[in-house]
Formats: C-alpha cells, structure tokens, sequence
C-alpha cells in the first residue's frame, strides 16, 4: 500500500495503456487526472504500436513508449522484452489501465517501485496498490472504472468527457483528401463503419448499413465514407455495391491519425460499437450508435451529440463475439427505418 501522507517527490510516471482504440479514448480523462495530480512529473504512457498514435493527440503525456504485442507461445518474449526497456527508463510510479496478467508482470519484472492496478486474475501479487473491481464500478461507464486507479492518490480533476485534439496537418490532409474525391452535390458527409474488432455479434446487419446509404445518398443529399479495417473490406464492398460504388471507401487505407481527421470532417457518424466510434465522439462529431450484445451502459458513446439505439432482448447484453442462439435478434430487430430516423434528427433534415 502506497503511503501518500507524506507523499515523495515522483519525477517519472508510466501509464500502462489498454490495448484497443476504444478503450484507449475512454482513458484520455484518466490521464489527464494524473496529468493534474503530478503537474510536474515526466509523463510517459507504453502502448501497443497499433494504437500509440491515438496519443500524439493527448498534450498531457510527455513521452509514447511502443511495443509490439506477440501472440500465443511469444507473449513472454514480449513480457521480458518490454520489462528490459522500462527497466533503463527508471519510473518511479506506473498506473496499470489493463485488467491482464502480463501487463502487471512486466512492470514489476521492470523494477518499478510503485505499481498500481486492478488487482483481479492474481495481478495482486505484483502491484503495491491493489485496487477493488467491484459490482459497483462494473456497472457504470467505463470512463469511471479508469478514473477509479486514482481514488487513492488524492483528489483528481478530471475532463468530464474524452477529447481529442487532431494535429492540423492531418486535418489540412483529410480535407484535401475528400475535396478530391467529392463533386460539391452533396450537402453532408456521413460516416459508415459496419465492422467491429471483436466479433459479428457487434455488427447492425450489413445489407441494413446499404440501405440506409442508399436513402441517406439518393434522398438526402449525403455523401458516405465507409470505415473500418482491412478485415471490413468486405462488408464495404457489399454496401458500396447497394449504392452503386458511389461511396468513399477507406477501410484499411488509413493510420489512426488519417482516420481520426477524417471522422472529424463528418457530419455524422453511423456505427456499431467500435473504437472509432468513440474517435468520432472525442473529435465532437455527431454519432448514433447500434448496440445489440454489448452494454451500452458500460460503453456507451460519450457527449450530448450521440445517441444509442438498441432492443432490449432477454439474451442481451450477451459479450459474446458470435451469437450463441444463431438467430442475432438483438441486430435483426434494430430496422433501417429507426436508424435513419435518427440521423435525419441529428442531421436536422426532420
């Protein structure tokens, strides 16, 4: 347990981040909660290289520190390779954000002196300040279950919301980008992002996403530009096809910089529960959000401009990345008709 009565002079931080997009926005007030309690300590944070960028954003942190994430039998060479590089950095303290086994191993391995974290999976025996997940904190927003590593350092300001301050260059890229590739018919541009990271359960149904950029296109004056990875090319291409291949499709062409511009530049964000969809909310764009096997309670897209839709099903919120009833009634419930209306609220076009 970390005595802060008489608190130590703390020179260097490390801040061990999640390791997917989503999670790693919902953290943003987390940091600068640590930010305003150490106003004068160097401020690193150590992140997986596929998300390191997302950082770059955050004036809080001093210093992105990356590393390469193995799979199966090599996730312990990238345990004593990580270790071996924090070790010569010499932290004085390390809030751990991830609820993994490794993530805790490799902080104490690294010699850090202070290591706080959730103490869950048998993590406790590596950290010095173990703290609770318990029913109460599980049940509320991601965005205070983070803030909660805190509770013990003393009293933290914290943003009320993640934000997200895209560097001009890219903005200047993304507008040059999407002035190439639109003819100045269409009033609005509107996001699509039809895949999800963790599985097809997460997913509103694609032949749903074509038609409503079929309608939002022919009807609405909308430009679409479809997001997503290289695993959702596919989905793209179905929906591009339902509009004639008349949409900006970037799936799998963009870094994480790229991509957060260009949700900037939107009107409007369409989405299931994905990381970009909380990019999009921390750039201040307009979201609405299909929700069906995860809770939206929990991770629910943050700010005044977004807007949840789901059917509450007795099998929901599962977390399952398949449906395990084969039927995905949670997604084949939400109509195209709901969502569209939706977005013409938030479009203003009702």
């Amino acid at each position: 347990m970390i005595n802060n009565s008489k608190p130590k002079k703390i020179k260097k931080i490390l801040i061990f981040s999640t390791s997917w997009l989503g999670d790693a926005v919902i953290t943003i007030p987390t940091i600068y909660g640590i930010r305003n309690l150490y106003p004068d300590a160097w401020l690193a944070i150590l992140a997986k290289d596929t998300i390191a960028d997302i950082f770059k954003t955050v004036e809080a942190i001093d210093e992105i520190i990356t590393f390469h994430k193995e799979k199966g039998y090599k996730k312990a060479f990238t345990v004593l390779k990580t270790s071996s590089m924090l070790k010569i950095k010499k932290f004085d303290r390390v809030f751990i954000f991830p609820n993994s086994l490794g993530s805790t191993l490799t902080c104490f391995l690294a010699g850090i002196p202070e290591r706080i974290g959730f103490g869950s999976n048998g993590r406790g025996l590596f950290l010095t300040e173990t703290v609770k997940r318990d029913r109460k904190i599980l049940s509320k927003h991601q965005v205070h279950y983070y803030k909660k590593l805190l509770e013990s350092m003393g009293k933290a300001s914290f943003p009320q919301l993640p934000e997200i301050k895209v560097p001009e260059e890219n903005i200047k890229w993304a507008r040059e980008f999407l002035f190439s590739k639109r003819d100045g018919s269409k009033k609005f541009l509107v996001g699509i992002n039809p895949g999800s990271t963790n599985g097809e359960a997460k997913q509103w149904l694609p032949e749903r996403f074509g038609e409503l950029a079929k309608k939002l296109y022919k009807n609405r004056r909308c430009d679409i530009i479809i997001f997503g990875d290289t695993n959702s090319s596919l989905l793209a291409g179905r929906i591009n096809k339902d509009l004639g291949n008349k949409a900006i499709d970037v799936t799998g062409k963009t870094d994480i910089l790229q991509l957060t511009a260009l949700l900037k530049e939107c009107d409007l964000l369409v989405t299931n529960d994905t990381g970009p969809m909380h990019v999009a909310c921390a750039v201040k764009t307009p979201v609405v959000a299909v929700f069906g096997s995860t809770n939206p309670v929990t991770t629910s897209p943050l700010g005044r401009d977004a807007v949840v839709i789901k059917k509450d099903m007795p099998c929901s919120p599962c977390w399952k990345r398949v449906c395990p009833e084969r039927l995905h009634l949670c997604m084949k419930n939400i109509s195209t008709a709901a969502v569209e209306k939706a977005v013409l609220e938030k479009l203003k076009l009702l």
